[in-house]
Order: structure tokens, then sequence, then C-alpha cells
């Protein structure tokens, strides 16, 4: 018989500092580079981390390495995140809330009942389609798979949740526990990242400047 295979879901105010590329990496980390805070380096660190750990991609378009190094790279109009784990899969998916997104027709196809009653109250504010929608994006992206239709069978809602016989007959499902975190930057960018059994935080380094922006849900 089968284990369950379980989701934590929660949004978070995650650590963060203010850096540029000096040539190495950390483990558990989100870089990220917005236009509001200067220009960043993020393309020269993928390019870094491709050239020293010899990183391709795989048939559904993850990055992969043989040196146990597992990083997962999203973008939005010129807002770019890089996330990056240790020997456990990670995904990460960044969206703007200016960026115009069919939003019912989005649920309609690819949300889960309790997702769509979500998004119909008022009291939840405005960012609860592009929270869940990015947290199909980095849970899809950690398993290693592209967008496919039995995420509509998926609830990722904050709380707990467990994959569903519909979904798992389609896609294989590794690990027995996945962390799925989301946090809104600078007003209007809302990320989520998921990695595979580990609870532990991901600091988020913001780069190319120093200006303080907030975090908040």
């Amino acid at each position: 018989m089968n284990s369950i295979k379980k989701i934590y879901i929660e949004s978070v105010t995650p650590k963060i500092s203010y850096s540029g590329v000096d040539g190495g990496f950390k483990p558990f980390t989100i870089y990220l580079n917005i236009p509001e805070n200067g220009n960043g380096c993020i393309k020269q660190l993928k390019e870094m981390m491709h050239s020293r750990f010899g990183i391709h991609r795989n048939y559904a378009g993850k990055p992969e390495s043989s040196f146990g190094i597992e990083l997962n790279y999203s973008s939005v109009n010129c807002a770019e995140t890089l996330i990056i784990g240790d020997k456990t899969p990670v995904g990460i998916d960044i969206e703007n809330r200016d960026t115009s997104m069919a939003d019912e027709f989005v649920s309609e196809q690819y949300f889960s009942d309790g997702e769509r009653k979500l998004l119909e109250d008022k009291s939840f504010g405005d960012n609860k389609f592009l929270i869940l929608w990015t947290r199909r994006e980095a849970l899809l992206k950690m398993i290693g798979t592209g967008l496919i239709d039995e995420m509509k069978y998926l609830d990722l809602r904050d709380g707990s949740s467990i994959f569903p016989d519909k979904f798992l007959e389609v896609v294989d499902v590794t690990y027995d526990y996945y962390y799925l975190k989301t946090f809104l930057i600078g007003g209007k960018y809302v990320i989520s990242y998921c990695c595979a059994d580990t609870e532990r935080e991901f600091q988020v380094v913001l780069l190319g400047g120093e200006s303080e922006l907030t975090f908040n849900y």
C-alpha cells in the first residue's frame, strides 16, 4: 500500500538580506531581482551555476545536476528569481499583480472547488488568485512536470493537503512530504516556492540594491 503524500502549505515572511553575486552561492537561498531595486545579476549567477555544476535540463525542462545541486528559475516581465536547494528538489514561481491573467477561465480549468470558493470570498484580499497559481507552478516545477489538466484536483489553500488519487495516477510523486510557501514582496510580486522533505526556511537575497521593501500577505 502506498503511503499518503502530504503537502504543507503556508504564507510566510522570509528572512531577507541585500547582496550581489560574489562567485559563490548558498543552499537554501532564494536570489531575487526586481526592477524597483535596481539591476541585479541573476543572469550571471545562473551562468556560474551551469558552468560549475554541469547543469542541464531534463525532458520536462527542469534543471538537473549530477553534483546534487538543485535549482529552479522563474521570471515575469523584468523580475527574476532563482532558488537553490541541496540534494532535494526545489521549485519556484513569481508573478506580478500588474500582469493581466484570465482569472475566471484559469480557475475554472485548473482550480479545485474549494479554491474557487476562496476566490469568491472578498475578505481574503486581492492576491489569492496569484497565490494559488504560483503554488501550482512551484509544486509542478519541483516535481519536474509541466502544467497538466490533473492539477485541478490539487487543493493548495493554506494548511495541509494530500495528493489526490487522480493526480497520482499521472504524476510520479517521489517524496512523502512537500513544503509549499508563499510571500509577497514590494506590494505586487507574489512568489511561491516548494521543496521536499525539509521544513527549513529559505533566506531571500535581494540583488542589486539596498532599498527596503516590505513583505506582506
